[in-house]
């Protein structure tokens, strides 16, 4: 079974614009996979539309469930872990409390991880939309993008600024 990223081909600017609540935050996760495959391996031996359509609305709802589940306590527990830390800290350092703090450590870096494609994605999102309704504020934007990449010069060997 071949693996790819679908996304570059499937979330073109009008996909975007129909769905534009959708995020990669499941393709991380190692369960995403069985939600999905769970829905689609019940194969009847038709391939129709509305067979196919089923099937898209049954994966939507199992994905929408286990997101539920998986993510809903995500900022609660973000700030479970910093008083658990900051707690930790404040404790007699021996192994069992830097242990535990390394613990709380790495989960709340993986949260925050999550969190923070979850909010890139968004944010792109929002850049699709407002730039395709607002020309003006596309071209403003490609206009800072390509100001900010500009080179001013080079540095030669000596560390001299040369611009030519």
């Amino acid at each position: 079974m071949s693996e790819v990223r679908l996304d570059r081909a499937v979330a073109t600017t009008n996909w975007c614009e129909l769905f534009p609540n959708a995020t990669e935050r499941w393709a991380r996760e190692e369960e995403s996979e069985h939600v999905v495959a769970d829905v689609w391996i019940d194969d009847r031996g038709e391939s129709t539309c509305q067979l196919v359509m089923e099937k898209i609305k049954a994966t939507r709802v199992s994905l929408l469930q286990w997101s539920r589940q998986k993510f809903d306590g995500n900022r609660r527990r973000v700030r479970e872990l910093r008083a658990e830390i900051a707690g930790l800290h404040d404790h007699i350092q021996n192994t069992h409390t830097v242990h535990m703090r390394r613990l709380a450590c790495t989960e709340l870096d993986r949260l925050l991880e999550q969190e923070e494609v979850f909010w890139k994605q968004r944010s792109r999102v929002l850049w699709l939309e407002d730039g395709d309704r607002n020309t003006a504020y596309f071209h403003r934007r490609a206009s800072q993008i390509r100001k900010a990449n500009q080179l001013k010069g080079l540095r030669d060997e000596g560390g001299v600024l040369r611009q030519e």
